[in-house]
C-alpha cells in the first residue's frame, strides 16, 4: 500500500469515528501535530483537584480539537476557556496558574 502512516491513521480515525457516530473533522487540524505539554499538565492538575470533572474537560478539549479543528488547545490561552466552561472561572484560573511556565 502506498499510504504513509499519517494518511493511514487519518483514514482509520475517520472510519472509526463514523462507525461509532463520533463527530470528527475529516482531515487533521492545521498544524497537527502540535505541542500539548501544557494541556497534559492541566489535565493532571484537574485529575488531582477535581477528578470528577476530568472526563467533561477531556470531552470539551476533544470537541475543540477534533470537531472544530482548534489547535489553540495546546496552549493555556486556548484551553483556559474550555476548562472554565466545565470548572468555573475560579477553579480554571487556579489550574491554569498552576501549569503556567512562569510558576
Amino acid at each position: 500500500c502506498d499510504l504513509d502512516k499519517k494518511d493511514y491513521l487519518g483514514q482509520q480515525r475517520v472510519r472509526w469515528a463514523k462507525y461509532f457516530s463520533v463527530p470528527i473533522i475529516e482531515g487533521f487540524p492545521k498544524g497537527f501535530p502540535f505541542r500539548t505539554l501544557s494541556t497534559q499538565r492541566a489535565l493532571c492538575a484537574i485529575s488531582q483537584r477535581a477528578p470528577e470533572k476530568l472526563a467533561p474537560v477531556i470531552g470539551a478539549l476533544f470537541h475543540a480539537l477534533w470537531v472544530e479543528g482548534n489547535t489553540a488547545v495546546g496552549e493555556p490561552d486556548g484551553f483556559a476557556p474550555l476548562i472554565e466552561s466545565v470548572l468555573g472561572k475560579q477553579e480554571a484560573h487556579e489550574i491554569v496558574s498552576a501549569v503556567s511556565p512562569h510558576n
